[in-house]
C-alpha cells in the first residue's frame, strides 16, 4: 500500500494553490468597487448624448444609491470615463423619485385587511 497514492498529495497542493488564487483574483476585483459596493452592468440614457448606452456602474450595498461610472461604451476605452456622468444623477433622482412616491396608492393596491394597522380606513 505504501507509494499508491503519491499523486494524492500533489493534488492537495495544487487544489490548495488554485484555491488561493481565486479568493485572491476575486478579493482584489470586489475591492475595486469598495468593500460596501458593486457592480452592475445596466443600459443607460446618456444625457450628453442622447444615446443608449451599455455601461457597467459601482452601487452602494446599504443604500442602493448610484455612485459612478465603471465602464462605458460611448467611449474608445471603455474603462477611462471623461464626462461629468451625469447618467449617475439621473438614475438617483429617478430612484428618490419611486421611493418617495404617493404611499396612499401604494395602500390602495392591497387586498382589504393587509393594510397597517395604524391606516386602518
Amino acid at each position: 500500500m505504501t507509494g499508491e497514492s503519491h499523486w494524492l498529495t500533489l493534488v492537495f497542493i495544487l487544489g490548495g494553490a488554485l484555491m488561493v488564487f481565486v479568493l485572491g483574483w476575486w478579493a482584489s476585483r470586489a475591492s475595486k468597487a469598495g468593500g460596501h459596493r458593486h457592480y452592475e452592468s445596466r443600459r443607460v440614457v446618456c444625457p450628453a448624448s442622447g444615446q443608449l448606452l451599455d455601461a457597467t456602474l459601482v452601487r452602494e450595498n446599504g443604500s442602493g444609491a448610484w455612485v459612478r461610472v465603471a465602464r462605458c461604451q460611448a467611449f474608445a476605452d471603455p474603462e477611462k470615463i471623461r464626462c461629468h456622468e451625469g447618467c449617475v444623477d439621473e438614475l438617483n433622482e429617478r430612484r428618490e423619485t419611486i421611493r418617495v412616491a404617493d404611499p396612499s396608492a401604494a395602500s390602495a393596491a392591497q387586498p382589504r385587511g393587509t393594510q397597517r394597522p395604524d391606516r386602518v380606513e
